[in-house]
């Protein structure tokens, strides 16, 4: 019948071309009746979704890379296909499949649907030398390492693991898993080899303590010392083990390190696709490119040094899956990755693939703890992928503390931006708590409706769809903050004063011109010059600028001496500096505030720089001060506290509230007394009727 499932008669369509190959064997999906008797629509609405229309899950037609050759010399049989391949092609039918209850049942019936050679191997042993019994396991999907931990119960543990590993397939690219999974495949290889030496030490040991046992030597030869026997005794028996454990063609486990599938043929049809004319959008065309041939773009941005603010030049690098490309520069990271974008394109086009692989450095090589990195975002074909660890850094906390779990964090949220920025009150909330942020932003294309998937310590908290990225990231940040309404702690805070300035340039002057003069070496200086004759001409000059530069170091001095009475101790309130200081004393203070924990920003609109301790600024130190200041501190008030008995949080009243709370109760109690004792009052006086006598007769007529 024409019109439905595939198109026309069955076959093809306007809509999709040709089958997807994964559904060209004998196994054919099931094609429901349209129409009546299709019952209620999914309890999860996931949009257009083609494969809910037509009986089956997962996304349209991957691209040209993942699910069919880019050209005929490249074709070969599916079960050929690399194991990064097959993870690649996992993770993105994952992207677009229903939630079904849980990550356990989301993993799994998302691979037995999706027909990917992966298999999952869970292990689960007990532990032996703890004294509570515990259960520690694994989880590997493939070759690739995903979770591990421990629990009371197996139950426990599983749920654990599958929970990690869904946010290790949400908020990792391959890559990253691959380098994840090498180091634990390089620390479990380490202990049978520690074990295996032991052994071997041990069997040493008592040959040379047999006397039975003959050395042989060869004649001739001169004794070696002990430091070149083992040395070479070892290098012959790795050769040796090597040999007999990796045949040729084979990687051993050890060796085992992510090469992306394809490289070279997807970086050219990377490099075809890209339109050429006067008319250059580099942003919109080198997406579109990359998403064409299953290529993610990653976006690394730098501040120029640790002290940074918003308001410094910030220093972008694109990779294309491995491969670096080039770097742009700006002044906000909007400006720098948009040059970034620029300069790749002009240099993909412009330098042979074949040059690219051989000079340009590997994403692998990033070492992702520096802390000059403010930000680093993946754009996949269908996602995106992007966390709070700069803003850990920024506020000096990183890396993330594992101490914590994810329903012990603290809202902290902005009493007159509650209803804007919902995504900014979360991300806020996680950085001051010193807790990891992912999020993960899928779509099939921009256009398309956009799901947003937030965790917090490695646990899904929102799972939410909307029109656009921005939507969906507020509207799953607004779910996560509406569970958390009830059962955590909540502080409010209003907007900083930043016309009340601690000091301006002009008191920092005349304080540094009083520590010259009381200083006793400036004294003897002054003396000395009032004997000597000054020269004219160029010496004047330069008397200025040694004047000039002897100035700036007493301001210097005036400036520390102000930083250390204000930082001295623990303390939440900020420090704002006017706005008459130039720049280079503002510079000079974050290089400053910074050595001393102190986190800086600036307010271009109000040319003002604000200074506050990043360790007394979290959320449980200022959670501590507020509960010994009844609940109010500067701008900040308490107004829920969470309960540590119950999964509830409760009110909280300062001294005076508590009291007009006590009042209003007590009028209360007294107004239900007294109407309780009206109620008796008049139940007394109401008078009891006689029963009727059965003498009594009615007279009539």
């Amino acid at each position: 019948m024409a019109g439905r499932g595939w198109g026309r008669g069955g076959r093809g369509g306007p809509r999709f071309g040709k089958r997807p190959m994964e559904f060209q064997g004998p196994w054919q999906p099931k094609r429901p009746r349209m129409g009546m008797g299709m019952g209620p629509p999914p309890p999860f609405d996931y949009g257009p979704d083609p494969g809910m229309r037509f009986g089956f899950r997962g996304p349209p037609p991957p691209p040209q890379a993942w699910g069919r050759p880019m050209a005929p010399e490249y074709d070969y049989p599916q079960e050929w296909a690399s194991p990064e391949e097959n993870l690649q092609k996992f993770i993105e039918f994952v992207l677009f499949f229903p939630p079904q209850g849980g990550s356990i049942n989301t993993v799994q019936r998302a691979l037995n649907d999706s027909g990917i050679d992966l298999r999952l191997h869970c292990k689960m042993d007990d532990v032996k030398d703890s004294e509570e019994p515990e259960v520690e396991g694994e989880l590997h999907l493939g070759t690739f390492f995903l979770s591990k931990g421990r629990r009371k119960n197996r139950n426990l543990l599983r749920k654990l693991l599958f929970d990690i590993a869904y946010w290790k397939l949400m908020t990792k690219t391959v890559g990253e898993i691959c380098l994840m999974s090498n180091e634990e495949l390089r620390e479990a290889e380490k202990k049978p080899e520690e074990t295996e030496k032991m052994e071997t030490s041990d069997d040493t040991e008592t040959a040379e303590t047999k006397p039975d046992v003959p050395i042989k030597t060869e004649p001739g030869t001169e004794e070696a010392t002990e430091e070149e026997k083992p040395a070479e005794t070892s290098e012959g028996e790795k050769s040796d083990a090597e040999k007999k454990k990796t045949p040729l063609g084979r990687r051993s486990k050890m060796s085992f390190k992510y090469f992306s599938p394809r490289l070279k043929e997807r970086l050219k049809h990377m490099k075809q696709s890209l339109p050429k004319g006067k008319k250059v959008y580099s942003i919109a065309d080198m997406n579109m490119a990359a998403a064409s041939c299953g290529m993610t773009l990653t976006l690394v941005h730098y501040r120029q040094y640790k002290s940074s603010t918003e308001s410094d030049p910030v220093s972008c690098e694109i990779y294309a899956d491995e491969m670096y490309l080039s770097k742009g520069e700006g002044a906000d990271p909007k400006e720098a990755g948009k040059n970034a974008y620029i300069k790749s394109r002009d240099y993909l086009l412009s330098t042979p693939v074949h040059v690219i692989i051989k000079d340009q450095k590997r994403l692998s090589e990033l070492n992702k703890d520096d802390p000059l990195i403010l930000d680093i975002i993946h754009r996949g074909p269908f996602h995106e992928i992007g966390s709070n660890s700069g803003n850990l850094k920024a506020w000096q906390l990183y890396p993330p503390t594992t101490e914590k779990n994810t329903f012990d964090i603290i809202i902290l949220e902005h009493a007159e931006q509650k209803n804007q920025a919902f995504f900014k009150i979360l991300e806020t909330s996680a950085t001051q708590n010193g807790m990891a942020l992912d999020w993960c932003v899928s779509g099939r294309h921009d256009d398309a409706p956009q799901r947003c998937q937030i965790f917090l310590q490695k646990r899904m908290i929102a799972d939410a769809k909307a029109q656009n990225k921005m939507k969906a990231k507020n509207f799953a940040a607004n779910h996560a903050l509406q569970r958390f309404s009830n059962s955590q702690t909540l502080i409010k805070y209003q907007s900083r004063d930043c016309t009340k300035t601690t000091f301006t340039y002009e008191e920092i002057q005349q304080k540094a011109i009083k520590l010259k003069m009381e200083s006793p070496e400036v004294k003897q200086e002054v003396k000395q010059e009032e004997s000597m004759e000054t020269d004219a001409g160029t010496e004047e000059v330069s008397e200025e600028k040694k004047q000039q530069q002897e100035m700036e170091e007493w301001i210097n001095k005036a400036l520390d001496i102000e930083l250390q009475n204000f930082f001295g101790h623990d303390t939440v309130e900020e420090m704002v500096m006017g706005a008459d200081f130039p720049d280079r004393e503002q510079k000079w203070v974050r290089k400053q505030a910074y050595a001393m924990g102190v986190h800086t920003f600036s307010i271009p609109a109000k040319r003002v720089q604000v200074l506050f301790q990043s360790r007394s600024h979290t959320a449980d130190k200022i959670l501590q001060v507020l509960l010994e200041n009844d609940g109010t501190f500067g701008r900040y008030k308490l107004y829920q506290v969470k309960q540590t008995d119950q999964k509830t949080a409760k009110r909280y009243l300062n001294t005076e509230e508590q009291a007009k709370a006590d009042e209003e109760k007590a009028k209360k109690e007294a107004e239900k007394a007294a109407k309780e004792a009206e109620k008796a009052a008049a139940a007394e006086e109401v008078p009891k009727e006689e029963p009727a006598n059965g003498d009594e007769q009615m007279v009539t007529e």
